[in-house]
């Protein structure tokens, strides 16, 4: 059963252009802020069959001593984003289908990254391998001494000190290592370990390749009595694969937000073609595919369009249109939650297939 089976299912029918217009259902902007301090947000619309249950190997023993640091100044870097358009057949051959992935709690979930486990489990394994998964300490206690902070004084020093070392701490994982939140998604969920105590060592930047992005994890450190210290989605640790930072680049080139629908002219000029892999990497891909599919959407496309000469930036677009679901709620959930797989500065449309006849091509 997939990763996104516990979503109901809809099934879909064909849209069509009317009036040489394009009708663009529902055009989704992402908020321009930098992870969740809050928590999950709730989608009520999607509905889950199951509990999430999933497994992930060990990561690396380590003990964590609590230093007495002081606070870094804050340090968030910036990197610009290059949106490239790569131009390609609307008949090119589509991606291999996502692998099933089985419910069985005992499953591991690590793909083809680094396989990494304890000492004790894998004697053989070198030094070097080991310590290569190892998290800085350092930037864990940093962690630890900024959660301290009273939630209402967490101001945007306290948010770049965050952002810049909570990539590279090391961690230890809840159990279950895999939760399902309020907004139906799962999430690995990581806490920060106890002082002078020895703990399995997650990072995140290794987790990432291991086997987040591939199963469409998001991450929730310290989720304890319904409530979370920080929430960050499947596409802020798409973000940070690409750029190695989660700071949001401030002249990134999609289109700012906007609320409502909107219709493309039929004469208004653009660019379109097939967003590049640096845009929409292929794991990504597989799993926003897992996801529509489980919506109903039985051959979800995508391509992306750039109008940059009107002022209004670049929008990747799906073939989705309300149609397709039994009513315009689910449809507009629907395109809510394909946000939670996006860089939250990603803005994204529905529309028809025709509308774009030629681009489309499947993900």
């Amino acid at each position: 059963m997939g990763i996104f089976d516990f979503f109901k299912k809809k099934s879909g029918v064909d849209a069509s252009v009317e009036d040489g217009d394009a009708k663009v259902n529902d055009k989704t902007k992402k908020l321009n802020g930098q992870g969740d301090e809050k928590g999950y947000d709730d989608s009520p619309e999607l509905l889950h069959d199951k509990d999430v249950q999933h497994g992930a190997s060990a990561g690396v023993n380590e003990t964590f001593q609590e230093p007495i640091l002081e606070q870094p100044t804050p340090a968030v870097g910036e990197k610009n984003v290059v949106e490239g358009i790569t131009v390609k057949d609307s008949d090119s051959a589509d991606m291999d289908e996502q692998e099933q992935h089985a419910d069985n709690a005992n499953e591991h979930v690590v793909g083809s990254g680094h396989n990494v486990v304890s000492s004790e489990e894998s004697p053989a394994a070198s030094e070097d391998e080991q310590n290569a998964y190892l998290g800085n300490l350092e930037h864990t206690a940093i962690i630890d001494q900024l959660l301290r902070v009273p939630r209402e004084e967490r101001n945007d020093d306290w948010v770049g000190n965050f952002l810049s070392h909570v990539g590279t701490a090391s961690f230890a994982c809840g159990e279950p290592q895999v939760i399902q939140g309020p907004d139906n998604f799962p999430y690995f969920q990581i806490f920060v370990p106890e002082a002078n105590k020895p703990f399995q060592c997650y990072v995140l930047e290794h987790m990432l390749d291991d086997f987040l992005l591939e199963n469409g994890f998001g991450v929730a450190l310290e989720p304890k009595g319904g409530e979370v210290e920080w929430v960050l989605s499947y596409g802020d640790l798409l973000h940070y694969s690409v750029h190695r930072t989660f700071a949001i680049p401030q002249d990134h080139p999609f289109g700012k937000a906007s609320e409502g629908d909107e219709t493309i002219q039929s004469d208004e000029e653009m660019l379109v073609g097939a967003p590049s892999e640096f845009v929409l990497p292929p794991l990504a891909r597989n799993v926003i595919k897992s996801f529509l599919q489980a919506q109903g959407v039985q051959d979800p496309k995508v391509c992306i369009i750039d109008r940059a000469q009107t002022g209004k930036g670049q929008d990747l677009v799906f073939n989705i249109v309300p149609w397709q679901f039994e009513s315009q709620a689910h449809y507009r959930a629907i395109m809510q939650a394909l946000g939670w797989f996006l860089p939250r500065y990603y803005s994204y449309i529905g529309a028809e297939e025709p509308a774009f006849e030629g681009h489309f091509a499947s993900l």
